[in-house]
């Protein structure tokens, strides 16, 4: 079945909502609402802390397949000779933090593996073969970004909760 880039957009960024709403727990309102009606502003400031995590998190997840789509979207009509280039230049870099140039090349690696299962499946391609190596690269990302970013307790949790859930 041959698909368009906005099929693939569309599918990845549902992927991220599903994952997003099983990562991020939604505050509750609570029935103390009804005899407390202060506490209607500290549920709204919970919701709003909620829905900042939920962009955050779907901004993270799309990084390295919004950077493999805009680079197919760009390139996609010309010969691409010099990929590793394109790559490099779509990706931040700080080098000042330990252990980052492992992460990039991480990410480097998973951008290359969106960026083939897209083109294939713009060909009409199958593109089940790539599943498998790409959940495996995704979590070693994971993995490394753990290492160096994870400094609380929540941030910890929620990447290992993410880990189980490929």
């Amino acid at each position: 079945m041959k698909i368009r880039i906005e099929d693939i957009i569309e599918m990845e960024t549902e992927r991220a909502n599903i994952l997003a709403l099983s990562l991020i727990e939604k505050p509750n309102l609570s029935p103390m609402i009804l005899f407390l009606p202060f506490l209607v502003i500290v549920y709204l400031q919970q919701l709003k802390k909620y829905m900042e995590k939920k962009e955050i998190f779907k901004n993270e997840y799309l990084f390295t397949r919004r950077t493999a789509w805009t680079i197919l979207q760009d390139n996609f009509f010309q010969e691409l000779k010099n990929l590793d280039e394109v790559y490099e230049n779509k990706i931040a870099k700080n080098r000042s933090i330990e252990g980052i140039e492992i992460l990039y090349a991480n990410q480097l690696e998973e951008i290359k593996m969106h960026y083939e299962k897209y083109l294939l499946l713009l060909r009409g391609e199958d593109v089940q073969h790539l599943e498998e190596p790409i959940k495996e690269k995704e979590i070693q990302t994971l993995k490394i970004a753990r290492k160096i970013f994870c400094e609380d307790k929540e941030t910890l949790e929620f990447s290992l909760k993410l880990e189980k859930m490929f």
